[in-house]
């Protein structure tokens, strides 16, 4: 038996380090330039539109509104993209140890809550947009009461998602 023959033939092993760090390479590169998405925690049919503007990307604090038909009983979640100012925008309020998470926080009592948090967001950084994400059937009393406490807190800059119409 020869154990040690292959040592003496050479040149026809196909070394797989240098594969190995590409694939690592490959790994980090896609997990760098990956847009997470939060998971939310009210599922939210949003209405349709024709508009062509995306939702923004990078700093966004998010106001999702669920559907109202269910007994009157609104959810109101809010969430930031950036931890500074989810952090600023929720301490002192029952909800500060919730803010080093990713998810959203639902607003227990939203009309009292939101005007404080959304303030103190919009002055943790002014140039944020404020994305509201209400469900098609949602009520509009509710949706008009929160684009008026964003108007009264002076976030300029809001959206409202939509799904595209075909």
């Amino acid at each position: 038996m020869n154990f040690f023959g292959f040592f003496m033939h050479g040149g026809d092993e196909v070394d797989l380090a240098p594969l190995v760090d590409i694939a690592f390479l490959l790994l980090t590169f896609f997990m760098m330039t990956t847009v997470f998405r939060t998971n939310e925690e009210v599922k939210v049919e949003v209405p349709s539109s024709n508009s062509a503007q995306k939702e923004p990307q990078k700093k966004f604090v998010t106001v999702v509104v669920s559907d109202s038909s269910d007994k009157g009983n609104t959810r109101v979640v809010v969430n930031m993209d950036e931890y500074k100012t989810r952090v600023i925008a929720f301490e002192g309020t029952p909800y500060s140890k919730d803010a080093a998470g990713t998810k959203g926080i639902e607003l227990k009592d939203w009309r009292k809550e939101m005007p404080e948090i959304l303030l103190r967001a919009r002055q943790a950084d002014p140039s944020q947009v404020i994305v509201l994400k209400a469900d098609k059937n949602a009520k509009f009393y509710v949706v008009n009461e929160i684009m008026l406490t964003m108007k009264k807190v002076k976030f300029d800059n809001v959206q409202m998602i939509t799904q595209m119409e075909k």
